[in-house]
């Protein structure tokens, strides 16, 4: 299930009106010799009270072989064009923080996952590819647009801040006369 409601017939995302959440996909995570999942407590230590390099998310699900962390917002985002593109290259900057050495054996420009803002993911309860059952922890709250902006490393802010409001190119004076 996306993180998004549509208004039509199908689930194309050019029919995307609201959304809810942003979901990250987490593959590959990195573990230790005797089995200890290393890569799982790293990415906790990443959101942790004493580190905050990445926003901490809501509700981290385990997939099957790896997790998602899900970001629900406290206000559900109108999806106008401007909010989809800076919500688009927001996520393509966080997977990048996320999928850090530390966390996943995954981690160079070629190997990372980058999924749409629109991507489905598997719901707890429903089966993996293992036949184990997904589960879903909640680790945090909802988060604000604020909240989330904060995590942008400085070189990426600006262009890669959510926008969570309708903004145009048309001047005053144009979107007058239209």
């Amino acid at each position: 299930m996306g993180p998004s409601s549509y208004a039509g017939k199908s689930r194309a995302s050019k029919n995307a009106r609201v959304m809810y959440a942003l979901g990250v996909e987490l593959d590959n995570l990195r573990v230790k010799e005797n089995g200890q999942q290393i890569g799982l407590e790293n990415l906790i230590d990443r959101y942790a009270d004493k580190a905050h390099w990445i926003p901490k998310p809501t509700f981290i699900v385990a997939s099957g072989s790896g997790v998602h962390l899900y970001y629900q917002f406290e206000q559900p985002l109108v999806l106008f064009p401007n909010t989809i593109e800076s919500l688009r290259l927001y996520k393509e900057e966080l997977t990048k923080m996320i999928w850090s050495k530390s966390v996943t054996t995954t981690h160079t420009k070629d190997t990372i996952q980058q999924e749409s803002i629109f991507q489905g993911f598997r719901m707890p309860g429903t089966l993996t590819k293992k036949g184990d059952k997904a589960v879903a922890f909640r680790v945090g709250g909802r988060v604000s647009i604020d909240y989330m902006n904060k995590f942008m490393r400085p070189s990426f802010k600006g262009s890669r801040n959510i926008e969570g409001t309708y903004r145009s190119d048309l001047r005053l004076e144009e979107a007058k006369e239209k």
